[in-house]
């Protein structure tokens, strides 16, 4: 039982860290450019962790909370080193110039 108690508590500390990364990003109207969809899938990951942790099962809530803090750490560093880079167009994907 004890190590359900340790689990279930490193796994809230991780979704607590996640949860305050993605409060301090704001919103997804907040962010601009390339980290926009990152931050978008880090949210349902958090919120995926947290039905994980709900559900009691810690250690895939652990994992899926350190996935989510990740992403939106990764988010904050595409907007301090590029704020108004947007997602390239479909046709630039496939290496198509207009």
């Amino acid at each position: 039982m004890a190590e359900l108690f340790v689990g279930g508590l490193a796994a809230n500390e991780a979704l607590q860290r996640a949860r305050d990364r993605l409060i301090d990003l704001g919103t997804t109207s907040t962010v601009r450019g390339a980290g926009r969809e990152l931050l978008v899938a880090s949210r349902k990951v958090y919120e995926l962790g947290r039905d994980a942790y709900n559900a009691g099962n810690y250690s895939k809530a652990g994992e899926l909370a350190r996935a989510a803090d990740a992403w939106a750490h990764a988010v904050e560093h595409i907007q301090r080193a590029a704020p108004g880079v947007s997602r390239p167009a479909a046709d630039e994907k496939k290496g198509k110039v207009n």
